[in-house]
């Protein structure tokens, strides 16, 4: 009987990540009336995050490689270095940098 709860334990904290925990938080904002998120928009998140929940860390990590995230994730790093004060010519230089490891470097070895 322990070994039956002890699995069925693992199971629902395998099930219960923190992608389908936010699924749920959309859903239970979704029945709210007052919410600042459209019905649509709420759905859009919650079909999002539940397919994240089914994907295991590395199809996670090969949707990265794909470079679907690519112009995001360089987004990202600009608007941190201008924030801290980087001077532009070093911005373009980092930029080249992460350009180039996001095309010749697997996610997996980064992380």
């Amino acid at each position: 009987m322990t070994i039956f709860i002890n699995i069925l334990i693992e199971g629902m904290v395998n099930f219960m990540n923190g992608y389908e925990l936010t699924a749920q938080s959309y859903e239970a904002l979704m029945k709210r009336d007052n919410s600042n998120i459209s019905k649509d928009d709420c759905e859009s998140k919650i079909k999002v995050y539940r397919t994240l929940a089914s994907l295991s860390e590395s199809e996670i990590i090969e949707i990265f490689n794909s470079g679907a995230f690519n112009d995001v994730l360089k987004g990202y790093c600009k608007m941190a270095l201008k924030n801290c004060g980087i001077k532009d010519n070093q911005i373009s230089y980092v930029m080249d940098e992460i350009k180039w490891l996001l095309d010749t470097i697997p996610a997996a070895q980064v992380k």
